[in-house]
């Protein structure tokens, strides 16, 4: 696994030094010096986004009773944990918030990652609603060399939807993967035959009513906001776009990147949105230069709201809950 997330990130390095390569890095200064200001109001509401991820955690944990921790307390290690989930090859971040809430919160990992899947099957299904939305926008022959592995994906993540929804099917996969696990692995084994078990358990609270709600209009906010986010980008360059032309960059983006593997999707989810840029007619130089300003707003934000979440730990005394 170790030598798998090197790999994805050495991918992720490459790809992303030939969008640098195509970009016009001349217009860099230019487009600083008259839109710093902009760039402020694009970073806010980056950090809204962030909030909303990091609120959807906080009160299904709270509402359904997974914690008594007030948001002050929670939110330090509610925003650290959510830069290292968003950066983590495979989402293997994922499993590190896990732990955080665990070590720090005193959260149980069942209840965190009944949060967390719960969460993520949202933000999926949001994205492929995108994604459709490109499929009827762009054209044909665009579509048709992304078709197939689109086609596989929604294949892959309907299995494992399936097997995340469903107690005694997730189980029974566990069950026959078990010889795999063999000498000094079955303790390892056992850890991860604990954490599902408490996970399906405790998932059953997540389908009530209630937390639906709270999962549906978190989600669907935050990813509202993706399209603000990415409109008010766009605009700094006067690329012209359209709500419905920007939704496919938001989709496509989102979803190649993330099911690359690569951390945080970084380079593969800038080269499909340099492809669907190109596509609409926007220079491939001008392009290139608009995702990597984006990708650099986004490493600074995070940075900050690391930094933010480390300021904020000393400040906040957790009890046992």
């Amino acid at each position: 696994m170790k030598l798998r997330s090197v790999v994805l990130t050495g991918i992720s390095l490459i790809i992303l030094a030939v969008v640098i390569a195509l970009s016009d890095l001349s217009q860099l200064p230019v487009y600083l010096s008259q839109q710093g200001s902009q760039i402020f109001i694009i970073g806010a509401i980056f950090l809204l986004i962030f909030l909303l991820r990091i609120l959807r955690n906080f009160f299904l944990l709270r509402f359904n009773q997974f914690t008594n921790l007030s948001l002050f307390q929670f939110l330090p290690d509610g925003l650290i944990s959510g830069v290292i989930a968003t950066y983590g090859p495979l989402k293997s971040g994922e499993l590190l918030t896990m732990e955080i809430y665990q070590e720090r919160l005193n959260i149980d990992r069942g209840q965190t990652l009944s949060v967390i899947i719960s969460g993520r099957m949202i933000d999926v299904f949001i994205v492929l609603i995108y994604v459709a939305v490109g499929i009827i926008f762009l054209s044909t022959s665009l579509i048709q060399s992304l078709i197939s592995y689109l086609v596989i994906l929604t294949i892959i993540l309907t299995g494992a939807f399936t097997i995340l929804l469903s107690e005694q099917l997730g189980l029974f996969v566990l069950a026959k993967i078990r010889p795999l696990f063999i000498w000094k692995l079955a303790g390892l084994y056992d850890f991860f035959l604990d954490i599902a078990t408490s996970y399906y358990q405790h998932l059953e609270h997540i389908k009530s009513l209630r937390s639906v709600l709270i999962l549906i209009l978190a989600s669907m906010s935050r990813w509202a906001m993706e399209i603000v986010f990415y409109g008010k980008f766009f605009s700094t360059f006067n690329f012209g776009l359209t709500v419905i032309q920007t939704i496919p960059v938001i989709g496509l983006s989102y979803a190649i990147g993330v099911s690359s593997g690569t951390p945080g999707g970084l380079g593969t989810s800038q080269l499909t949105a340099l492809g669907i840029l190109s596509y609409y007619g926007i220079a491939i130089d001008t392009a290139a230069l608009s995702l990597i300003i984006l990708t650099g707003i986004s490493l600074l934000m995070n940075s900050l709201i690391m930094g933010m979440g480390l300021l904020l730990r000393p400040l906040v005394a957790i009890e046992d809950n």
